[in-house]
């Protein structure tokens, strides 16, 4: 259960398939630097909370000796890919189906802006080992490393159009946490990506401010690729890759008693 005023606009399976096309596999350079952090080349059990369709959670696989992925959305899970070293599962962050003080690691990426957070943080703590973490992370498109027009057309054109719906804290801004946590280490870091077209309208229609929309009912899928397609067509083709900034959140937090 969400916060009454945040709604998770990624519940359908178009948004699942959305979601799934359009994200890039960034994870892995994440959870590197969260375990610069937390220490150590593995843990024994960790948790992926708001998993999606698994991305994160793949990334989990290598550094645990047992990785679970949860997400709300049953149809993002039914995309998640299971391995000999995780599985996934449907559930609220809120209300874990899991006893107390089993998991080494709680991670959430991308995601802890659509849960209760309050809740949130109760309920990792009771499913936390002692001194178990936490850990935030967050990827933000920022725009063009070299072309001042593309970051005015998507202030003043892409935003406009698209409105992000709300959201509670993300990674990158304080939150209250509940009591028996304590934040270790917060920080941030460019991490530039590449994309064709295909694969930039790709990323833009899996973001909830265009899924909101065509939920909402006010545009169709295809409506919004159309436009997209339109609008960033002159970007591309000498070259036909294109480099975007990103900018990663980390927030690692550590359960004290």
């Amino acid at each position: 259960m969400m916060a009454d005023s945040v709604q998770n606009p990624f519940a359908t399976a178009e948004g699942a398939r959305r979601y799934q096309a359009g994200r890039p596999f960034h994870h892995p350079r994440a959870i590197e630097r969260i375990f610069s952090i937390v220490g150590g080349q593995t843990v024994r059990r960790a948790l992926d909370l708001a998993c999606g369709t698994g991305l994160s959670t793949l990334a989990l696989f290598e550094r645990a000796e047992l990785a679970v992925g949860v997400d709300s959305v049953e149809s993002m899970v039914r995309l998640a890919q299971p391995s000999s070293t995780g599985l996934f599962a449907v559930s609220e962050a809120e209300r874990l189906p899991f006893s107390s003080g089993i998991f080494d690691l709680i991670t959430v990426s991308s995601g802890v802006h659509w849960f209760d957070q309050s809740v949130f943080f109760d309920e990792a703590a009771r499913v936390l080992v002692r001194h178990g973490w936490v850990a935030l992370d967050d990827h933000f498109f920022e725009g063009s490393v070299d072309q001042p027009d593309i970051d005015t057309w998507l202030s003043d054109h892409y935003a406009v159009r698209y409105t992000p719906p709300v959201r509670a804290a993300r990674a990158d801004r304080e939150m209250v946490l509940a009591d028996g946590f304590m934040e270790i280490d917060a920080f941030e870091y460019d991490d530039p990506i590449s994309f064709s077209q295909d694969e930039l309208v790709a990323y833009l229609l899996s973001h909830s401010n265009t899924i909101t929309s065509a939920t909402q009912g006010r545009e169709t899928t295809l409506e919004t690729e159309s436009w997209l397609r339109e609008e960033t067509g002159d970007w591309f083709g000498p070259p036909d890759h294109r480099t975007f900034l990103f900018r990663g959140a980390v927030r690692c937090l550590r359960r004290t008693t």
